[in-house]
């Protein structure tokens, strides 16, 4: 079967590609849906490069010229950020971006608690998605938060590369775009709102109210249903 677009999600600091790894089951079979690690996070655990904003572009257009056209990419944290900057240079290559829950400037182990605190108990995401098997939750949840401490000094690499000084140097984009947050989750402070209307004035804001930090973990099937929804408005002119 060929697939109608590419959907691309970019992670943030948090655990790599495996933080993704509950939505494939969410999505169809016609959509082709990636997922990377960044160096230094999972698989690429190993591979290092320059912590320069521009080396993470290079790096993703390493990936999307690969990919079958046409291509939205989904950002998530730091993420998000990776994509705007991927699309300083490389915009043409991209449909649009769906940008969920932009970066936090803080970063220490009491906020990691705070963040994994609402998947940490598989009896209360089983009650959320009932289908969900009761050992294969478990050992997701014990990957899930073991690569994310153990991604802690890369996520601080992120962190210096990819903050509100850099923002500022951004320039206006064209594509369109849809940002979004959880109503659980912590908003963006004004002064990010106000840069991010300079750089993509095509773009709308939607909250979900019932949504925290990590939808795509806890709340996969709502997840995967708000991200295809503008992803296909992106690529309606070429879906069929």
């Amino acid at each position: 079967m060929s697939s109608t677009f590419t959907l691309l999600a970019i992670h943030g600091r948090y655990a790599g590609a495996l933080q993704f790894e509950r939505l494939k089951a969410f999505l169809p079979e016609n959509i082709s849906f990636q997922t990377i690690d960044l160096p230094g996070f999972g698989n690429l655990k190993d591979i290092q490069i320059k912590n320069k904003a521009r080396d993470y572009s290079n790096y993703l257009h390493s990936v999307i010229v690969q990919l079958p056209q046409p291509v939205v990419v989904l950002g998530f944290d730091t993420g998000c950020y990776i994509a705007l900057e991927y699309c300083q240079t490389y915009e043409s290559f991209l449909s649009g971006l769906i940008l969920h829950s932009l970066p936090k400037e803080v970063f220490t182990q009491s906020f990691w608690d705070e963040l994994i605190q609402p998947i940490t108990s598989a009896k209360e995401l089983i009650s959320i998605s009932p289908s969900l098997n009761s050992h294969a939750f478990s050992n997701y949840k014990q990957r899930f938060i073991s690569e994310g401490k153990a991604s802690s000094q890369e996520s601080d690499k992120l962190k210096k590369v990819f903050n509100n000084s850099w923002l500022k140097t951004l320039n206006q984009l064209d594509i369109p775009a849809t940002l979004l947050y959880g109503g659980k989750d912590k908003a963006p402070s004004n002064e990010e709102s106000n840069l991010l209307s300079r750089i993509l004035p095509n773009h709308i804001n939607k909250t979900i109210p019932n949504w925290g930090f990590f939808p795509m973990i806890e709340l996969p099937g709502d997840y995967a249903q708000e991200v295809l929804s503008f992803a296909k408005q992106f690529t309606k002119p070429l879906c069929v």
